[in-house]
């Protein structure tokens, strides 16, 4: 089975730190691990954010 570029893509995600905002306003940072039947997005070890992210001291270059 051929994978096309968009799951080569999401492949090379695979255990990168990541920061996924949603439109509820709540920001989810934690470690993708896959995504599932109905494309929800699969993160490990997730801290929950409610309000600004932005105030944070995150280092930007860890996230995807």
């Amino acid at each position: 089975m051929a994978e096309t570029d968009k799951i080569k893509q999401l492949t090379s995600y695979l255990n990168f730190k990541s920061r996924v905002k949603i439109t509820d306003g709540r920001t989810f940072i934690g470690t993708f691990v896959c995504i599932d039947k109905e494309k929800n997005i699969i993160l490990a070890h997730t801290e929950e954010f409610l309000g600004k992210t932005e105030d944070l001291e995150l280092p930007s270059s860890m996230y995807t």
